[in-house]
């Protein structure tokens, strides 16, 4: 899914992701070796080490980080959106969330806005 996804997204375009984030990482060109440093605790990483598997990030790809709370990067992917809307910039923002976030009250009021 994250590879169809992200196919046909510029640089400039962002990506918020669930606690399953790896594959839209990459989906999304971040270097393996950075994101490998990061799921193993270390400075070389994209985040220093600190962000680890549940919270990768990787700002300069536009990846706007990874949350380990369902449904919860729906808001922060919305904000992104509305930023580049408010900015008239031609961009695109994914939020990649799954089945139980569906269910998620925070999923539905984000599509009200």
């Amino acid at each position: 899914m994250a590879a169809g996804a992200c196919a046909h997204l510029t640089d400039a375009d962002s990506v918020i992701s669930n606690h399953r984030g790896h594959g839209h990482c990459i989906a999304k060109g971040a270097k393996l070796d950075l994101m490998m440093a990061e799921l193993m605790g270390r400075e070389a990483g994209y985040c220093r080490g600190l962000g680890g598997s549940m919270h990768i990030a990787a700002l300069d790809l536009n990846i706007l980080g990874a949350n380990g709370i369902v449904a919860a990067g729906v808001p922060i992917g919305a904000g992104a959106a509305l930023a580049n809307k408010l900015r008239k910039a031609d961009r695109v923002v994914i939020s990649f969330f799954g089945d139980g976030g569906a269910n998620q009250g925070v999923v539905h009021e984000t599509m009200n806005l």
